[in-house]
């Protein structure tokens, strides 16, 4: 797939997943207050919450479009219990990796490539096929 295929796929992508686009642009600005921003008063607040919200994230039921990327996996529908995060060596190609459950409680570890271009995407919602992760083997 070259460059181009890709920005149409991006594109048709962002059109039908305004909802998960909005949560991906709000997951990236959290992480850049975090990294660059963020005191060692607001860690500690974000550390409480994060472990508050973290306690409710293990039912399946409530894992949902907003809190969760949900996609079909060999007939079976997985969510993950936390955002994907990027894993690998700096310099070289990442991945990204999570979590996720099947509707009966049956846990994947989850792995997306990401595009060709990486480098270059600022975006992480146009960093992988979401959709379609390169594998997820259940735990």
């Amino acid at each position: 797939m070259d460059k181009y295929d890709h920005t149409v796929y991006n594109a048709r992508w962002i059109d039908k997943n305004k909802d998960h686009k909005r949560y991906l642009s709000k997951r990236s600005a959290a992480r850049s207050f975090i990294n660059k921003d963020a005191n060692s008063g607001d860690l500690m607040q974000l550390s409480k919450l994060i472990n508050d919200r973290w306690g409710k994230m293990t039912d399946y039921e409530k894992l949902n479009v907003y809190n969760s990327t949900i996609f079909d996996w060999e007939d079976k529908e997985l969510r993950t219990t936390g955002s994907p995060y990027i894993d690998g060596v700096e310099s070289q190609r990442p991945i990204y990796k999570a979590i996720a459950l099947d509707v009966n409680g049956n846990k994947y570890e989850v792995i997306w490539d990401v595009y060709d271009g990486w480098k270059e995407i600022t975006d992480e919602s146009e960093m992988c096929d979401w959709d379609h992760p390169e594998r997820a083997t259940r735990l």
